[in-house]
């Protein structure tokens, strides 16, 4: 279930409607960029969140942050929201797996270091909560 799945997910004290809108409103934060923060907590869907942080200038505590930072979201994603932990324990082993097609940052697209890594914290964020 992608970071674009529809669900509660309470990050720092903030409420978000997605991983994904956890993950660009602390990008916004860590980037000093209030508007856009305010902007991302409000927005529809997941992908208007993204559209959001993409115009954030990033910052270097951001950049050496940022994988911590998922790796977080995805534990509290875990742990609070007991339709992920299902389908974590129904799925079959050989079919969890991370892929992010068109995302240079954290999928393959051209770079498949942002695959590489995403399964990485992936991995270690969703053993010890949900299987």
């Amino acid at each position: 279930m992608s970071n674009f799945f529809p669900c509660q997910l309470d990050f720092c004290g903030i409420k978000h409607r997605s991983a994904e809108h956890a993950l660009q409103y602390t990008k916004a934060l860590r980037c000093e960029d209030l508007e856009t923060a305010n902007a991302i907590k409000t927005a529809d869907g997941a992908i208007s969140a993204l559209h959001l942080g993409k115009k954030i200038k990033s910052n270097e505590q951001w950049e050496s942050s940022k994988v911590d930072v998922m790796q977080e979201i995805l534990e509290n994603k875990c742990v609070q929201n007991p339709i992920f932990q299902e389908k974590l324990r129904t799925a079959k082993q050989s079919t969890i797996f991370v892929e992010a097609t068109f995302n240079n940052e954290w999928g393959s697209g051209l770079d498949r270091n942002g695959t590489q890594t995403l399964n990485q914290i992936t991995g270690q964020a969703l053993t010890p909560f949900c299987l």
